[in-house]
């Protein structure tokens, strides 16, 4: 029987309702609190830890850390890093051990004297493990002996260039102290204007200024570099309570000077631009000629070397705690050791 034009309508409407439903995308269940949940959220990234850094020097010796900040290695490696220069010595070792700093890179026979006096610093890392500076007279003193009753200048008394020097003079049959004098300047810059001033007849100082020097008409008496003499030079320092509390920051720290290594060794622009930026230097050739210098130096896997810390205990023949004191005692190794045994340093050279 055919419909009624009525249930022809009735069917037309049930079936427009019925595609309409269909058409309609099905509701979301509803939240505990009756509201539809929106998309997930992104998980936001793991804060960076802030992290204040320091150096002592100018000397481009301390570039694979700069770097490291220049470059973002640090932020990469979790840490929101701040970098200052605080000077050698006292100042420097006070920052360590009063906590205001981190980890420093700062020279190692200061360290040594710091903990050999009972300070809780330690070596957690070494850019390099000998001397890596040079001595300069002034014009008129072209020889070693020259200097005989005269006055060197170095950055610090017990810093790297002191300690170098001395060492340096004492094999030219030059005594410290008795034959020539020590003063402290403050810096390579500082020596530099010291010994134009005339205030030193010598200068004990490193790269980017060496270049400058023998434009100046000073005299190369002793390259230093040359001597390989054995030092925990450019060392990555900080405190043992630091690393009992930090030990992610410290190794954190580590990871990223070790990729300025890298990035020093493969990125010669990004290298001349730290060296420019933090030694002041603007001239084109000396920031070249300091690059090349350094090229290949550096200690890749910053192992601090026990025969070269042991070699500064030596010299200490005034301080009778060096007598008896042991590398292993200056050193906290499980840094380095864990980032060689698990290949992270040869990865990068890949």
């Amino acid at each position: 029987m055919r419909p009624t034009p009525y249930q022809r309508l009735t069917i037309g409407v049930l079936t427009l309702a019925t595609l309409l439903a269909c058409s309609r995308p099905a509701p979301s269940a509803p939240s505990a609190a009756g509201a539809a949940p929106s998309a997930p959220a992104t998980a936001a990234p793991p804060a960076l830890l802030p992290t204040r850094l320091a150096y002592t020097t100018t000397n481009a010796g301390t570039t694979p850390m700069w770097v490291a900040q220049e470059t973002g290695l640090f932020r990469e490696e979790g840490l929101e890093t701040s970098l200052v220069r605080i000077p050698a010595g006292a100042p420097m070792l006070g920052a360590l051990q009063n906590g205001d700093v981190a980890v420093a890179m700062a020279g190692g026979p200061a360290i040594v004297d710091a903990i050999l006096q009972g300070g809780d610093q330690v070596i957690v890392g070494s850019l390099s493990n000998a001397h890596v500076q040079a001595l300069y007279g002034a014009p008129s003193f072209p020889t070693v002996e020259s200097l005989r009753g005269r006055t060197v200048g170095v950055s610090r008394i017990g810093a790297a260039s002191d300690v170098a020097g001395r060492e340096a003079l004492r094999r030219h049959g030059l005594e410290p102290g008795r034959d020539v004098a020590i003063v402290a300047t403050g810096g390579n810059p500082e020596s530099v204007a010291a010994l134009q001033a005339g205030a030193v007849q010598g200068i004990v100082v490193s790269p980017p200024l060496g270049l400058e020097a023998r434009r100046l008409g000073l005299h190369l008496l002793i390259d230093i570099t040359a001597l390989q003499l054995p030092s925990p030079g450019s060392t990555l320092s900080t405190t043992r309570r630091y690393v009992e509390t930090h030990p992610e920051i410290v190794e954190r720290v580590v990871r990223g000077v070790i990729r300025g290594v890298h990035r020093y060794e493969t990125d010669r622009e990004a290298a001349i631009q730290a060296i420019a930026r933090y030694s002041g230097v603007e001239e084109r050739e000396v920031l070249e000629d300091t690059y090349e210098y350094f090229r290949g130096r550096f200690q890749r896997d910053l192992y601090p070397s026990l025969e070269a810390i042991a070699a500064e205990l030596a010299s200490r023949t005034d301080v009778p705690a060096a007598a008896t004191a042991r590398p292993e005692q200056f050193v906290d190794l499980r840094f380095v050791e864990r980032l060689r045994a698990s290949g992270f340093v040869d990865a990068l050279y890949q």
